[in-house]
């Protein structure tokens, strides 16, 4: 089942402080049983909301960096590499957006 796959083998990005609480899409109460089980069917789609939406707000605070970014290239290419899910063309167009911004 892809929700053990994820539990076993998945990488994420860790953040610090309150940037979770504050830029998730899935943090405590922004979270709900219908978003659990559409994102474990879709981990590569569930990464991709959850990569935009935290660099996304990071963007808007204007604290976007290469740091924040490269993060979750990292993480990506390592679920990718790991089997738990498959390359996406609009993941890496949506990180390579979010490293243009990083650098401007």
């Amino acid at each position: 089942m892809p929700e053990d796959l994820i539990n076993r083998e998945g990488i994420t990005v860790v953040l610090k402080g309150t940037d979770h609480a504050t830029l998730s899409r899935t943090y405590a109460g922004n979270n709900n049983a219908t978003r659990i089980l559409e994102d474990a069917k879709d981990l590569a789609g569930a990464f991709s909301r959850d990569a935009e939406a935290i660099l996304s707000g990071l963007q808007r605070d204007g604290r976007l960096t290469m740091e924040f970014v490269g993060a979750y290239q990292k993480a990506y290419r390592a679920n990718v590499m790991q089997g738990v899910f498959k390359y996406s063309a609009d993941i890496d167009r949506m990180l390579n957006r979010f490293v243009a911004l990083a650098k401007a």
